[in-house]
């Protein structure tokens, strides 16, 4: 169900446009409201509190779904820092496979060369630095070619509908164009 509402919103907004600017007025109330049901995770623990792993499970999706509803609604400024945010965005799926590698085998081999425990605020900067940098990387030498064999060999039969990702992106992340699906 968690995969069918993203789906589902990700429908609406690129073939229902007008639906999402009617909810502009709307796009504060709903990320406000999701960050705060979501915050439950952080009030009681998961594993002995029964409404949060039942029910809670369910609201986290759909705030989760305000959350993205609302940043879809909002303009975003046309600046370095947003560029730079997209461009890591294009990434977010080999940073999200990559992430435990860096935190299982390279953040001990990181204090094990240091000779002691890196301070959290260390530990965490190498983490998320690491991170970010090992999902470019490993895009670049697995998904992104992957990708280009895949449509060498599958071509999709209509592009012109299907959605990609906007080219100041691509360009600020160096990978060519490609289906953002």
């Amino acid at each position: 169900m968690r995969c069918f509402f993203g789906v589902a919103i990700a429908y609406v907004y690129h073939f229902h446009r007008a639906r999402f600017e009617s909810m502009t007025g709307w796009r504060w109330p709903l990320m406000t409201s999701g960050v705060g049901t979501l915050s439950i995770a952080f009030i009681w623990p998961i594993e002995t509190t029964p409404f949060v792993y039942t029910y809670g499970l369910t609201l986290f999706y759909i705030a989760s779904g305000m959350i993205l509803i609302g940043a879809l609604c909002s303009k975003l400024p046309a600046n370095r820092a947003v560029t730079a945010m997209a461009g890591v965005g294009a990434f977010s799926y080999s940073i999200y496979l990559w992430h435990m590698a860096v935190m299982r085998w390279v953040l001990p081999m990181i204090e094990s060369m240091a000779g002691h425990p890196l301070s959290f605020y260390a530990r965490t900067a190498i983490f998320i630095v690491m991170s970010i940098a090992a999902g470019i990387v490993m895009a670049k030498i697995v998904e992104i070619p992957a990708l280009h064999i895949r449509d060498r060999y599958f071509p999709a039969k209509a592009s012109d509908t299907a959605p990609t990702i906007p080219s100041t992106v691509l360009e600020a992340s160096g990978t060519g164009s490609h289906s953002a699906i």
